[in-house]
């Protein structure tokens, strides 16, 4: 029984060490290295802006035309705000140091605070992308918001301030949450018109 717990452990420190090892070398694929960093930083800065702005510009566009205009904006609100623990708690409970703490080689464009796992820029930017998508019937607005979204997630990397998998954990929590809390707002949106209808008769 010991032998097979000692092989399963040397197994899984194995497999975390040779994932390592492709991430680091995914991600000198494509950092920068000695190539100009500043047009795509200014990029990966508009992350959190355009995150920010989303809910307002939701409610702006539909508050003349939809009764729902309110609810629509607080379920964008409610999904930013749990991708946004999501992204932090894991980050802070993970720990898991940036690239340029580990590798001399990776020179980031500006050293950050916070822990690597996940990116919280693509977090907030795949979750902006998934909210706007879920919003719309136009492909042409979920194409542009996807783009943007996926060029801040390649930005990260580009920069030297992520691994492939803290943007790819990014991207999951950031779609994951809009999915999930636009699904308990339709949910509670049911619930409602049912209790409504009840009380009616």
């Amino acid at each position: 029984m010991k032998g097979i717990f000692l092989a399963s452990c040397c197994l899984f420190l194995f497999l975390i060490a040779n994932a390592q090892q492709k991430d680091i070398a995914l991600l000198r694929e494509i950092y920068a290295g000695n190539r100009s960093m500043d047009a795509i930083h200014t990029l990966s800065q508009s992350a959190y802006p355009i995150t920010l702005l989303c809910p307002v510009v939701v409610y702006g566009l539909s508050y003349k035309q939809d009764t729902n205009a309110l609810l629509k904006t607080k379920q964008v609100i409610y999904s930013m705000a749990s991708a946004a623990v999501l992204t932090y708690g894991t980050k802070w409970l993970v720990g898991r140091a940036r690239p340029y703490e580990t590798y001399a080689d990776i020179i980031p464009y500006t050293k950050e605070i916070d822990p690597s796992f996940p990116s919280g820029h693509t977090s907030m930017a795949f979750n902006t992308a998934m909210n706007v998508s879920m919003l719309t019937d136009k492909n042409w607005i979920k194409i542009t918001a996807f783009t943007w979204a996926s060029a801040i997630a390649y930005s990260r990397l580009y920069l030297g301030e992520h691994y492939p998998s803290d943007v790819l954990a990014g991207a999951i929590i950031g779609v994951g949450s809009a999915y999930l809390s636009n699904k308990a707002q339709t949910w509670l949106i049911h619930r409602n018109s049912k209790k409504k209808l009840a009380n009616a008769l």
